[in-house]
């Protein structure tokens, strides 16, 4: 078995192995073409100089997509994405490529790693403290069909929807209550600022809420109120219907993933129809 940086590996080559990993996966990953890999590369701020695949001789059987960021003003590096094909697995296939990456990332002087996983996946969750991580908040996910969709997709009185650009949505960004995710971060949706739609609800030229959604993951990646608006609940189910209304072509059910559980948004999103199939943790291990 041979461990190489992803430097120099075809993006086919890896999306291949995923497809082969996941196929036994809780959640359905067929979604996950080449496009899409590269959106979610890019969101997840993947370097291939840190990632790590796994080969038997010409055939790639595991990957470890890590992505690099500021989180919390320190350089971390992220999980974004591990598999290993089943006929290999229990190996340690997976431990020797993050110990591959740590090579690299400590000589650049990262010393944080983050990582989310299913919770039901008891295994992975061992196996990750046993390599020194802990779990260091629970995350929510949901999802929702159209027809079972309980808010407003019709107009909201006083409310004009306009759409704005990665920019203009830093100015506010200060309406999110809590830390995002990692693919949910400003930087993720910066650096595919021309992949995702941005709806803002503007009230009397003050902006009063917005929405993001990316269309190659069918994902509600962010909502954000501003405090001062006091109809919160009402404008939320509006921005989703308006979302449904609008998008092309039509989704028949959307996704928002990776809420903290003392979000107020989890209570909102259930009132609205949305269905909660399964949570995560976000893990953390100094290095």
């Amino acid at each position: 078995m041979e461990y190489n940086y992803l430097t120099n590996t075809p993006i086919e080559t890896i999306q291949q192995c995923m497809q082969e990993s996941f196929a036994d996966y809780q959640l359905d990953m067929s979604y996950m073409t080449i496009e899409v890999m590269k959106h979610r590369n890019a969101i997840c701020r993947n370097d291939p100089d840190f990632s790590v695949g796994a080969f038997d001789g010409s055939k790639m059987i595991g990957f470890l997509n890590v992505g690099i960021d500021s989180f919390n003003n320190e350089q971390v590096a992220f999980d974004g994405g591990t598999g290993v094909i089943k006929e290999y697995r229990e190996q340690g296939v997976a431990g020797k490529m993050f110990a591959k990456s740590l090579e690299v990332l400590k000589q650049q002087k990262i010393h944080k790693f983050m990582l989310e996983v299913l919770q039901p996946n008891k295994s992975a969750i061992s196996a990750y403290e046993k390599e020194g991580f802990s779990i260091s908040r629970a995350l929510k996910c949901y999802d929702v069909a159209i027809d079972d969709f309980k808010g407003k997709l019709n107009e909201l009185p006083g409310i004009e929807i306009k759409k704005i650009s990665v920019s203009e949505l830093e100015k506010y960004w200060c309406f999110i209550q809590h830390p995002a995710s990692w693919e949910h971060m400003l930087s993720g949706l910066k650096a595919v600022k021309n992949e995702i739609i941005i709806n803002a609800a503007f009230q009397k030229k003050v902006c009063v809420g917005f929405i993001v959604y990316t269309p190659y993951l069918c994902w509600i990646t962010a909502i954000g109120i501003n405090p001062d608006y006091k109809s919160g609940e009402t404008l939320i189910g509006y921005l989703i219907g308006n979302l449904f209304e609008n998008i092309e072509p039509s989704r028949p059910k959307i996704s928002m993933n990776n809420l903290n559980e003392e979000d107020k948004l989890n209570n909102i999103l259930i009132w609205l129809g949305f269905e909660n199939p399964v949570d995560q943790y976000e893990m953390v291990a100094d290095m």
